[in-house]
């Protein structure tokens, strides 16, 4: 794999040390980590926000509403008495035993 260098303070260096000591992990591997979750945080505060907005404009929100009740009603497509589908992966957890 590449690599390259960034500068960062002793102390932020001695943190990632840590972490990856404790989690027994490459230093790289703590702070690409580090870099996905705070994407990840960033992604859902922009949708909370956008949410927000949404609800910040009445007209809008209802419009919103209506749409959702709309599309609500094809969840289960007629399939309430089915029973549910699990895929091979997901049984033994879905029926909580050994199969």
């Amino acid at each position: 794999m590449a690599g390259t260098s960034i500068r960062i303070d002793l102390t932020t260096h001695q943190k990632i040390k840590d972490i990856a000591g404790r989690e027994n992990k490459p230093i790289g591997e703590v702070v690409a980590d580090a870099i996905q979750r705070y994407e990840d945080d960033q992604f859902w505060r922009n949708a909370h926000a956008g949410y927000q907005r949404l609800r910040d404009d009445p007209q809008q929100w209802k419009a919103y509403q209506d749409e959702i009740r709309v599309w609500d009603v094809t969840l289960m497509d007629g399939l309430e008495n089915e029973d549910p589908y699990y895929p091979p992966e997901e049984l033994e957890d879905a029926l909580g035993q050994d199969t």
